[in-house]
């Protein structure tokens, strides 16, 4: 089962993924990116690339080193990134959003917890079906995942 836990006025935020969790502190960041610009879509893009580095770094650790099978590794990968995704989107793509944390994060976790079951399905085939190695398959379901979630998160979750 997954559980978001969020307390009220706290900068805390856990995910939890049956026996497993991933715990998130929101960063206060106040940057200021001018090299950016209004370039939405490249500030997402490089919260994914972090995000997504954790996601491997899990997947990496339970597939290599705990010896857990690739499509659970990748599916708990992947919302480890969404925890970090959403602190980071929060904080430096979405400055302008109106929607409360509130609003946004149950919109979030509902279309991380999306792109995870569809990233999952993606690796599954990827593996099973076309006998491909668990990390090409990966590469392919993050480049798609990473589109797809721009777009409903740029949409609906922090809809300005």
């Amino acid at each position: 089962a997954l559980t978001v836990e969020s307390v009220p006025g706290s900068r805390l935020v856990t995910l939890h993924f049956g026996q497993s969790a991933c715990t998130a502190q929101l960063p206060v960041i106040n940057c200021q990116l001018p090299f950016l610009g209004s370039m939405v879509f490249l500030r997402y893009s490089l919260a994914g690339g972090m995000a997504t580095a954790l996601h491997y770094a899990v997947l990496l650790a339970l597939v290599e080193r705990a010896g857990v099978a690739a499509v659970p590794a990748s599916v708990m990968g992947a919302l480890c990134g969404a925890v970090a995704a959403y602190a980071i989107n929060r904080s430096i793509t979405f400055t302008t959003s109106t929607a409360t944390h509130q609003q946004a994060l149950p919109r979030f976790m509902l279309i991380a917890a999306g792109g995870a079951a569809l990233n999952g399905a993606m690796v599954w085939v990827g593996v099973h079906w076309l006998g491909w190695h668990y990390l090409v398959a990966q590469a392919l379901a993050t480049v798609l995942v990473l589109g797809l979630t721009y777009r409903l998160n740029r949409s609906w979750t922090f809809d300005r």
